[in-house]
């Protein structure tokens, strides 16, 4: 038996291995890559729809009541607006009775 043999059949596992390996950590890098971009995109969905959802309610009161509403507690109040306070710092500036308010939806985690 040749004694070179087995030292070139060790080095091409190990070559194969090492090929093995790398290619899992591509696979694995996409798939994490994926799901990050995915979280990152649902996020600012989220944010999107918060910010339509309380612009649509203050529409709403002005279109039932005569007025937009005087205060973030109103909207909540009167028409069930709710959101994730730890995430979300909703600003909400009264411009005049009959202009509708400045409302802001700001990430407090810095996302979207």
């Amino acid at each position: 038996m040749n004694r070179f043999a087995e030292k070139k059949g060790i080095t091409a596992s190990f070559k194969e291995r090492i090929v093995q390996i790398g290619i899992t950590a591509a696979v694995f890098g996409f798939l994490l890559f994926g799901i990050v971009q995915t979280g990152d995109e649902a996020q600012a969905r989220e944010k999107a729809s918060l910010q339509a959802s309380l612009d649509q309610s203050a529409v709403t009161c002005y279109a039932l009541e005569g007025a937009y509403p005087e205060s973030l507690d109103y909207l909540k109040e009167h028409y069930g607006i709710h959101w994730n306070e730890t995430r979300y710092l909703v600003t909400f500036e009264v411009v005049g009775r009959n202009l509708p308010p400045d409302i802001t939806v700001i990430d407090k985690t810095g996302g979207a």
